[in-house]
């Protein structure tokens, strides 16, 4: 059967990754988390102290120069491994920290630049489900199926309350839809690879809890281009 490469693209705590991991492990596919990757840039950035004071753009640079990124996930365990030059910092990247400062590191060109450049080789011998932002428009234009996934931000903000419990990390509701909104409106309106729905996607509304019911649709999709 031949391979091919997916995108799903869609806002924060939208439900993306879940629907990707489940369709790239029914296809026996890599799945890749690219958010995951600027969250690792962002983790990064805040252990060097760059946001302590105004932010450091030339320091920036040296760290792009020098910095290498490993992605990989682990099915059984259902867990992310992210190494940046051979430090393992998979469970430092979901911190309310991270979170707050991720938009701002990914409107940057050149980390776009430098993350787009790793995340197309992931996918260079097919067979690869990669989700994000900007995966079907950007990252994988060409991508042969691409997906956008609609959710309610009430709905996002819940999902992701109950992520940030299972952290033992307390936010008010209201707070994190606050937070969600603003990173969504940066999201938008950043002017280097804004999210959008991409030229030719299938667009799933994720409202309901019913996933197993939404990977099955997007799998019978995939089934006729393969």
């Amino acid at each position: 059967m031949e391979k091919i490469n997916i995108s799903i693209d869609g806002h924060s705590s939208s439900g993306k990754s879940s629907i990707a991991k489940a369709l790239a492990e029914m296809l026996n596919y890599k799945y890749v988390n690219t958010g995951a990757m600027y969250r690792a840039v962002t983790y990064y950035c805040i252990s060097k102290g760059m946001f302590d004071s105004k932010f450091d753009y030339k320091k920036l640079d040296n760290i792009l120069d020098n910095i290498k990124i490993e992605y990989s996930y682990d099915f059984i365990k259902d867990s992310d491994l992210v190494i940046i030059n051979s430090h393992d910092i998979s469970s430092k990247i979901r911190t309310i920290e991270v979170t707050d400062n991720v938009s701002f590191i990914s409107k940057i060109k050149k980390v776009r630049d430098k993350l787009v450049a790793v995340q197309r080789i992931y996918a260079k011998d097919k067979g690869v489900v990669m989700e994000g932002r900007d995966i079907g428009t950007v990252v994988l234009e060409q991508a042969e199926v691409k997906f956008f996934i609609n959710t309610d931000l009430d709905i996002r903000a819940k999902r992701r309350l109950e992520q940030l419990k299972k952290m033992n990390i307390e936010i008010a509701l209201e707070e994190l839809k606050v937070k969600i909104s603003k990173r969504d409106k940066i999201d938008s309106e950043r002017e280097i690879s804004p999210i959008k729905v991409p030229k030719g996607a299938f667009i799933i509304t994720n409202n309901l809890d019913d996933l197993d019911s939404i990977v099955l649709t997007a799998y019978n999709l995939v089934n006729k281009f393969i």
